[in-house]
């Protein structure tokens, strides 16, 4: 029996983030299982299509599922829009119960249910939507496609650090700043982000993405961006794809260990994967009758 490890994947697409993600919910969670989690995140794009069939999956399998969603979000409108690329930029939120994805639900709907549906998706929720429908939630800055380390990355540290406070300001105490490590150059942004954190209290956490299983599954992601954009494989805008055409940026399941070497100059960060998993109750409804009152 592989034994339990309390490192886990807070930010991971299953085939319901739809042509966007390559592995089904059943597969996600054998290899979880296999790896010897003990808890795992679902965090499709928008969308909380799969939740039903991974918590059952999951439960099956012998381990808690944390429901959540990453979450387009708009540049702030009160603040000058980046220079360069305006797509919007990323949030992975987590249920910590009911409650949170009672939030979950709204948020997609605000997106989803709406007549203008694909302009909102284009534009991403606005910090007031978060605002509005933050109860039960831990937040997790997006990495790389989150707008603090896109700020970072872009040498402006001052609007790095205000958004970073924004978050806080809006999650509190349930506000976390999202690390990915992929090359060597990443070490540094992510002692940048460390320090924003330390700045206004924020605590780091290992965000490494999954949106395939496997490294021979990555080239999938381009085909279904071309499916999405109905164009050829070579005319695939590269902000369409998780990896922004940067085949140096891994988008597959990394192992426990593989995660430990990783992150070895941030422990502390890959660590916090456990506790925030703890803190993380089940969230889908029991499906129990709810009388009028």
């Amino acid at each position: 029996m592989t034994e339990k490890t309390t490192i886990t994947h807070l930010h991971v697409h299953s085939q319901y983030t739809l042509l966007g993600g390559t592995a089904s919910v059943e597969d996600l969670v054998a290899r979880a299982a296999t790896d010897g989690l003990s808890h795992l995140a679902l965090t499709d794009t928008n969308a909380l299509y799969g939740a039903v069939t991974f918590t059952r999956a999951c439960q099956a399998a012998g381990i808690q599922p944390i429901l959540g969603m990453a979450v387009s979000i708009a540049w702030p409108a009160d603040l000058q829009p980046p220079a360069t690329d305006e797509t919007p930029g990323l949030l992975v939120l987590l249920a910590n119960g009911p409650e949170g994805y009672r939030s979950l639900c709204r948020l997609t709907s605000l997106l989803q249910g709406h007549a203008d549906r694909e302009s909102r998706l284009a534009r991403g929720l606005s910090w007031d939507d978060l605002r509005a429908h933050r109860a039960g939630l831990l937040c997790l800055s997006g990495g790389r496609r989150g707008w603090i380390e896109r700020c970072a990355r872009a040498g402006d540290l001052q609007t790095a650090r205000r958004l970073a406070g924004r978050l806080a300001g809006i999650y509190e105490e349930q506000t976390y700043l999202g690390l990915e490590l992929h090359t060597a150059d990443d070490i540094a942004i992510a002692q940048e982000i460390t320090a924003i954190g330390q700045f206004l209290g924020i605590p780091p956490v290992a965000v490494q993405p999954v949106y395939c299983l496997t490294p021979e599954d990555t080239p999938r992601l381009r085909l279904l961006a071309a499916i999405d954009h109905n164009c050829p494989l070579e005319a695939v805008p590269v902000t369409s794809l998780p990896d922004g055409g940067d085949s140096r940026i891994d988008l597959h399941w990394l192992s426990p260990a593989e995660l430990t070497t990783r992150f070895t100059a941030f422990p502390d960060a890959l660590a916090r994967t456990g506790e925030i998993a703890q803190r993380c109750a089940p969230a889908l409804p029991t499906g129990a009758p709810l009388w009028p009152r």
